[in-house]
Parts: C-alpha cells; structure tokens; sequence
C-alpha cells in the first residue's frame, strides 16, 4: 500500500463520526446570535455583582517597559520568590530551576 493511500475505515469508526458529527450539528444549532446576547449579557451582570470584591490597585502598573523587556521585580514580588526558593530547597524534586531563576542575585536585564 503507498503511503498515501489509506486503509478503509472500520464499520465502528464510521458509526462513531457519525455520532459526532451529529453532535456538531447540535451544538452548531444552539449557538446563535440570542444565546451569544444571553451569553455577554450573563458575563456583564457578573462582573458588576462582583466588582464590590475587586481590590483596587492603586496606581497604575507595567509589566513591560518601553522596549518590551520585562520590568525589575518589585521588593514584595522578590520576597515571595525567596519564599518559594527556599520551600523549593527542601523539597528539591519539587521544581529545582525556580530556586535559581527567582533568586535575589539574578539581574538578567
């Protein structure tokens, strides 16, 4: 047999695509424009019921500076990550390159 040609299907192979694409059909039948309005209109009422929980960041931040590199690490970020480094030293299986990526001592900019 050429490497193009391929072998024919089994009788289950063709009962189970039929079966999904029926399932397609389904699916493709219920998404419409009213179930997509529905959709946005669901995902608006939960953003403003929960905006009372949202913690307000202040000043405005950057990952990235104006090169697109990625910004220094703040102290609290720094922190956190010695915290992981150090958790990572004593269960080292864990995930070792983290304890060398954040420690303090790398200034890769």
């Amino acid at each position: 047999m050429a490497q193009d040609e391929l072998a024919e299907e089994s009788q289950k192979t063709l009962r189970d695509r039929r079966k999904l694409q029926l399932k397609f059909e389904e699916i493709d039948q219920q998404i419409t424009n009213a179930a997509i309005e529905h959709a946005a209109f669901r995902i608006r009422e939960r953003i403003n019921r929960l905006a009372a929980l949202r913690v307000p960041l202040g000043n405005s931040f950057e990952l990235f500076d104006s090169n697109r590199n990625p910004k220094d690490l703040s102290d609290r970020v720094k922190k956190i990550a010695g915290d992981l480094g150090s958790i990572f030293k004593i269960f080292p299986t864990s995930a070792p390159f983290i304890v060398d990526s954040f420690s303090e001592g790398n200034n890769d900019s």
